[in-house]
């Protein structure tokens, strides 16, 4: 299945958040939980890829030591960080091919439908729409600004 990097990390939030509040085992508590087996060496490419993009940009002082913030965090220069940005929404929209072993059925009825949304596409068969739908919603929330 191809997907972009913001729609998988949006699953990985929303299913993992899921199955830690699931206390019951059940049929779909188990998909859920192979299908972010099955992302999970993506997600962490992803992050590893997000932390040198963090370091390449952080600021330096005059010997080239990077700064840190007193939480340890990178601290960048207003360019530096503009730049970062850049990297990581074009990283984000990256298409991903992902393989997962076949989609859960039927939909439970009881599942909030927010749930069903997240898991279109990754765990039930359809198109994942919810974050093309939170970007335009975004887009439209800044075009008013």
């Amino acid at each position: 299945m191809k997907t972009t990097y913001k729609k998988l990390l949006e699953f990985n939030q929303i299913a993992s958040a899921f199955v830690a509040s699931e206390k019951e085992e059940t049929k779909l508590k188990n998909f859920v939980e192979d299908a972010i087996d099955a992302i999970k060496d993506e997600v962490t490419a992803f992050n590893s890829r997000l932390t040198k993009k963090r370091r390449k940009h952080a600021a330096e002082d005059n010997w080239g030591a990077i700064l840190r913030d007193e939480r340890g965090n990178y601290r960048y220069t207003k360019d530096g960080e503009e730049a970062l940005e850049a990297e990581i929404e074009e990283d984000l929209n990256r298409e991903v091919d992902i393989e997962l072993d076949g989609y859960f059925s039927p939909v439970p009825e009881t599942l909030p439908k927010g749930l069903v949304k997240a898991f279109t596409g990754f765990v039930f068969e359809g198109k994942n729409e919810t974050a093309d739908e939170a970007e335009k919603l975004m887009k439209t929330i800044n075009k008013k600004q």
